[in-house]
């Protein structure tokens, strides 16, 4: 059985100790795992932006509606295989290897998902199914895993994403790209709410707040609670509104004293108080 390649770097087991720290600080809250609806909203921009990243143009609604049983039409997407004879033998040592190694389950997904891009088994849809395989072994580590959002994480940084791809596969050693996706999962856990939204917001006013505003304001509590601030931009890509929407729930939000605004158009920003 041959091994993958890969190297543990400092930073590597720096990450792995930050994000094990975070995932006990959510598990102890608890918020996160009784609130459904956010799970099921991060679940479904999961699915949307492991898409995107293959230059799949589905709409978050059209996922949606997939899910729901109903027929959508997407771009066809073509990649092309390599080495197709070694791929059976490589596929079977890889997950030979990862059934017995005893490496930290944030480092052996990332390992799993790089060789599958590396191995490229399928003609389309190689980075879905590593990213789906890397989500799989983290949700057998720890529950919270299953609907955490990491695909928008790298949605955002697909560049980086790409970029690091193509450094591990030059060296054919995925030390790089474990960083990568260790950062990705470590940024990814910090937009989670750890708090319940009154204890980030002191002063807010419940009975001034409808569902749909009390709602939206919980999607973005946790990204405000580790940023400090928060972009239209960033509040979109978190709840999935239109700009429209997210103008009027800041507006909102600022007219109560629960947000401030500063900067003006693109460099607009909104602060906790």
């Amino acid at each position: 059985m041959n091994a993958p390649t890969y190297t543990i770097s400092t930073k590597a087991i720096d990450l792995v100790a930050q994000i094990a720290e975070r995932v006990g600080e959510i598990k102890g809250a608890g918020e996160y795992s009784r609130n459904l609806r956010l799970r099921k909203i991060n679940r479904l921009r999961s699915i949307q932006s492991s898409l995107a990243i293959e230059n799949n143009t589905l709409s978050l609604g059209q996922v949606t509606d997939i899910i729901e049983g109903k027929r959508v039409l997407g771009l066809p997407l073509i990649h092309a295989g390599a080495g197709y004879q070694f791929v059976p033998q490589l596929i079977t040592d890889l997950f030979l290897w990862a059934k017995k190694t005893d490496i930290h389950p944030l480092i052996k997904s990332s390992i799993v998902h790089f060789e599958i891009e590396f191995i490229h088994p399928f003609m389309d849809g190689n980075g879905r199914i590593g990213r789906l395989w890397q989500t799989l072994i983290l949700s057998k580590w720890n529950e919270l895993f299953a609907w955490l959002p990491v695909e928008t994480v790298v949605y955002e940084n697909q560049q980086e994403y790409y970029d690091a791809l193509q450094a591990a596969g030059r060296t054919a050693d995925s030390g790089v790209f474990i960083e990568f996706m260790l950062s990705a999962v470590l940024k990814a856990l910090d937009e989670l709410p750890n708090k319940k939204i009154t204890d980030i917001f002191t002063d807010i006013i419940t009975d001034k707040l409808s569902k749909t505003e009390w709602d939206f304001l919980e999607q973005i509590a946790g990204y405000l609670d580790k940023n400090g601030e928060i972009t239209n931009y960033r509040a979109r890509l978190l709840t999935n509104k239109s700009d429209t929407s997210v103008k009027k729930y800041f507006a909102k939000f600022v007219e109560i004293g629960i947000l401030k605004m500063e900067g003006q158009n693109k460099g607009r920003k909104y602060k906790r108080i």
